[in-house]
């Protein structure tokens, strides 16, 4: 039974190294994977920047919650999770309030 050591040169190195573990154990327990995009200083995935709270949601299409958590029920708007988070797309609710 043998320890790996391994000495890393760089914070970027080690970086990626334990998000490439953590994307394993995520991906092996059935966990969303894009949770660790979280704090990245990635600009590829632009919905980070447009994630609203149910109740941001609520205050931008004009409802309650339970009237959103309605119209999500109904299929009209997505919610995705993250964690035990839950949000909304601004594009995707604006997207369908303009095609209403």
């Amino acid at each position: 039974m043998g320890t790996e050591i391994r000495i890393f040169s760089t914070k970027e190195e080690l970086t990626t190294v334990i998000r490439k573990e953590l994307q394993m154990l995520f991906r092996e327990n059935g966990l969303d994977t894009r949770v660790l995009n979280e704090g990245k200083n990635d600009n590829s995935d632009p919905s980070h920047k447009e994630r609203l709270s149910q109740l941001e949601a609520a205050n931008l299409i004009g409802v309650s919650l339970p009237t959103l958590y309605k119209l999500i029920r109904q299929g009209k708007f997505k919610q995705y999770s993250l964690g035990r988070k839950k949000y909304l797309l601004k594009s995707e609710i604006i997207d369908v309030l303009k095609n209403q």
